[in-house]
């Protein structure tokens, strides 16, 4: 089997140099060749400018150099301030080699909980052709600062060796993202079917009673209501490999949510290993799944919680997922929201 190697690449909106507001657009590749930096380069990666190559019919070469005889796998360019619930626009004129794929991802800096983890914005692979993409993403309701990373899945990815083209790659600001008239009554609620676990009887196991979403043909996780120390109701689920591996509450009903800005929270504690996820639920199309970075559950209680915005204009449904993703996980849970920014 072939071994798929993996790059991260660390990109920033880069007008906040300086402190000041965020601009109207952003150009990356400008100030990755100018060898802008609002940060110290971390060890064992690179910086944005550090593996840029100027070209001399325009843009730049992107080739990884040795460093202290090494290569390393993640690049950091520099984040800028970004304003919340507002929408912007990846635009990125690319060519990558024959067989490299792109993977793109955000992390947004917060008051909430200093920074989310990475969410996964989109991907693509092309066969070495030139092309513009824009996509269009929308910031948190609370978010602060916006950096970008981007991740190249080759057959053969080696320092010293020439792996794309840019010509240019910038961000730009469109405006304060528009919710539908319909959610007006719904901005600052939760949207979930379910809060919290006080209205159920101790034992129940039924999925369905508890909100979770059922349309699944693998193997159900076990759930239970229970009590902890303090008498309050809480959800235990016990996840084994195998077992279907997200335990989600849907929206209900159908709803406009494009435009709109959400945090998802939820308290927990347990022992194992998950993954918070934002799932886009759409009319005849694959649902998106946004996915959020893997933590280590605590036997101590602890809020967690993810900022997002709807840039998807199919999406009729949300969903606020905890992923078990094939690690074995016990868990409880005693609140869970979807809260829409007003």
């Amino acid at each position: 089997m072939k071994k798929f190697m993996m790059i991260g690449i660390s990109l920033a909106l880069l007008a906040g140099f300086t402190g000041q507001a965020a601009a109207a657009e952003s150009d990356l590749l400008a100030a990755a060749l100018a060898g802008q930096s609002d940060e110290r380069i971390e060890d064992g990666c690179y910086g944005l400018s550090e593996v840029m190559v100027p070209y001399d019919r325009g843009g730049a070469l992107l080739i990884l150099p040795k460093k202290d005889g090494k290569t390393f796998n993640k690049i950091v360019a520099p984040a800028i301030k970004v304003k919340p619930s507002t929408r912007y626009v990846i635009d990125w004129e690319v060519l990558p080699q024959q067989s490299l794929r792109l993977l793109v991802f955000t992390v947004y800096e917060n008051p909430r909980n200093g920074r989310d983890p990475l969410n996964h914005v989109m991907s693509f692979e092309n066969s070495s052709a030139f092309m513009r993409v824009e996509k269009e993403i929308i910031t948190p309701p609370d978010a602060t600062r916006l950096r970008l990373h981007i991740y190249l899945s080759a057959k053969s990815l080696k320092s010293d060796t020439l792996l794309g083209f840019f010509k240019s790659l910038k961000i730009r600001e469109i405006g304060l993202s528009q919710p539908a008239p319909a959610l007006q009554s719904l901005l600052g609620k939760n949207i979930l079917p379910i809060s919290n676990f006080d209205a159920l009887e101790v034992g129940e196991k039924d999925l369905s009673k508890m909100g979770l979403f059922t349309g699944f043909a693998q193997k159900p996780y076990a759930a239970e209501i229970v009590r902890d120390e303090g008498g309050r109701k809480v959800l235990r689920v016990n996840y084994k490999p195998g077992d279907y591996q997200y335990i989600s509450w849907y929206s209900p009903g159908i709803m406009n949510l494009y435009g709109s800005a959400g945090t998802m929270k939820c308290r927990m504690r347990g022992k194992g290993r998950v993954q918070l996820m934002v799932f886009w639920g759409r009319p005849k199309f694959h649902s998106i799944f946004r996915h959020f970075g893997f933590f280590d559950l605590t036997p101590e209680w602890k809020e967690y919680s993810v900022g997002i915005g709807c840039d998807d204009p199919l999406t009729e449904r949300v969903s606020a997922t905890i992923a078990c993703r094939d690690n074995e996980t016990e868990f409880e849970i005693s609140d869970i929201s979807y809260i829409l920014a007003d």
